[in-house]
């Protein structure tokens, strides 16, 4: 759990509460059997540290996204609740220089493995500046390094967007800010009330399913479409979000040929996904304004993106006359690739 900036709070923050945390391999070539080959039930009672043949400590701070913590390996922070759960909670006070502490573990050293479904059952918390996750690295992070060892965040929250949880992956040219990236709002419901599963189904074609964030074509250029095409060669499924996705609302032609592109690379696998949501921060939300794009018509804009896309995937000259867009026969014609 890592912090981001100072938050007034009690000296006790909520703490993250974990589940058991599962890793299955596949038990066939049809993917529809699981074999539990690792998981921890945190069965023991309260105050006391995870099983050390399980979990190892990162103890520190500073692990690269300026947080605030200073993480130790002290049941304060990370330990058995006595109810089935491990407990990681951080607390605001003055240790080794640092305002807060908190706990990261992982199984480093102790147990890794390659394709399967990873799981784990988690309750958030909620706050200012709280930032849990649940995240793999490469077990060649401490001789490649990173990002070349890859990394798949199954899960990012942060505590003040208590519906809202991200999913991304890093690896080399795809990293830090330029992560293939995405978003999951819990409609009507927040992730700090209620235990919920966080998982991914990794298999040697790829990720199951990559939701590919509305940045990677937000402005369009090379290397993030480059970044989506390989990707989508190597997935099962590719999902392309539509949340804040600025040239959908104002160039459908563009949208159009962007998806399909990616329906082409992915060997027709592309699944188109509405998202509710809005602006994301405030760098979004200007660009939102500097679009002229109203969100109240987001909707409705993005229903004649997809009629026009279907128009101009048929391969035939498409006009258009609709509320916010109006095409004369215009012809999107596919060329094979190279």
């Amino acid at each position: 759990m890592n912090f981001t900036r100072p938050t007034p709070a009690p000296r006790t923050l909520a703490p993250l509460l974990l589940v058991p945390t599962i890793l299955c391999a596949c038990n066939d070539d049809t993917g529809n059997t699981w074999i539990e080959v690792w998981s921890d039930e945190f069965d023991g009672p309260a105050g006391q540290l995870p099983s050390a043949s399980n979990w190892t400590f990162d103890i520190g701070t500073d692990w690269g996204n300026a947080q605030l913590e200073y993480d130790t390996d002290r049941p304060e922070n990370v330990s058995l609740d006595g109810n089935g759960n491990l407990a990681i909670t951080a607390r605001r006070e003055s240790y080794r220089g640092s305002a807060y502490t908190s706990g990261r573990i992982k199984t480093q050293g102790l147990f890794d493995h390659a394709y399967g479904r990873f799981e784990a059952r988690i309750k958030l918390p909620t706050g200012q500046g709280i930032w849990p996750a649940f995240w793999m690295l490469g077990n060649d992070f401490e001789t490649v390094g990173w990002p070349q060892c890859g990394e798949i965040d199954v899960m990012e929250y942060r505590g003040q967007e208590p519906s809202v949880v991200h999913g991304t992956i890093h690896g080399p040219g795809y990293a830090g800010a330029g992560g293939i990236s995405g978003r999951y709002i819990l409609s009507g419901g927040r992730f700090d009330t209620d235990f919920h599963v966080f998982a991914v189904e990794w298999t040697e074609a790829g990720i199951d399913s990559v939701w590919v964030g509305d940045s990677l074509v937000a402005k369009p250029r090379l290397e993030p479409l480059a970044t989506l095409g390989a990707l989508a060669a190597r997935t099962s499924r590719v999902r392309l979000g539509t949340a804040v996705l600025l040239p959908a609302l104002r160039h459908p032609v563009l949208m159009a040929q962007t998806m399909a592109t990616v329906d082409l690379i992915s060997g027709g696998r592309l699944v188109i996904g509405a998202g509710v949501g809005g602006a994301f921060n405030a760098e979004q939300q200007g660009e939102w304004a500097a679009a002229g794009v109203d969100p109240r018509r987001r909707a409705s804009r993005f229903e004649e993106v997809v009629e026009i896309s279907k128009g101009l995937g048929a391969g035939v000259p498409h006009s258009h006359d609709g509320r916010h867009f109006s095409l004369d026969s215009v012809r999107m014609i596919p060329a094979a690739t190279q």
